[in-house]
């Protein structure tokens, strides 16, 4: 799913699951980046969490510092 794709999806929140599709990862690594507090997270109580669509674009959509020696 590109970019464009992620903000026109009809959904406002995504689960972990949905999350982890979209960025071809495993739901384990969604789920460690939620527990870290890298991904922020609407709770629902219990173990349920929902990942906000407009914050996972604004995560997604940050320039990317390059490491590289020159």
């Amino acid at each position: 799913m590109t970019l464009d794709e992620l903000r026109a999806y009809p959904k406002a929140v995504l689960t972990i699951q949905e999350v982890a599709g979209i960025l071809r990862v495993d739901r384990k690594t969604v789920g460690k980046a939620v527990r870290e507090r890298r991904l922020p997270v609407l709770p629902l109580g219990g173990r349920k969490k929902l990942i906000l669509k407009d914050a996972l674009i604004q995560l997604l959509d940050m320039p990317v510092k390059d490491n590289r020696d020159d």
